[in-house]
């Protein structure tokens, strides 16, 4: 698969898996939101219907840009709200 194809298929899946991140429980007690996988990351994705190495990869993406950071196991800190609004739809080229 060419670089950009596969980088276009990377914002598209990350775009996909927002909005059910946005369906998880959350913990937040006067601080930043933290969402929590009520499975282990490989049920999620089974039952997203995605591999787990693309749900690992979308996560990885939200983290690189510095919209998610892991706090242990199933547990994602939300560093940027308005950057996981706008990873449910990255810009078309």
């Amino acid at each position: 698969m060419k670089p950009r194809v596969r980088h276009a298929s990377a914002l598209c899946m990350t775009a996909a898996l927002v909005p059910l991140l946005a369906l998880l429980p959350e913990e937040h007690e006067q601080g930043p939101v933290v969402l929590r996988l009520p499975v282990t990351a490989q049920e999620f994705a089974a039952a997203i219907g995605i591999a787990p190495e693309t749900f690992s990869r979308a996560l990885k993406r939200l983290e690189d840009d510095r919209i998610l950071a892991r706090e242990g196991v199933g547990r994602y800190r939300v560093l940027d709200p308005d950057g996981l609004k706008q990873a449910a739809s990255p810009p078309i080229d």
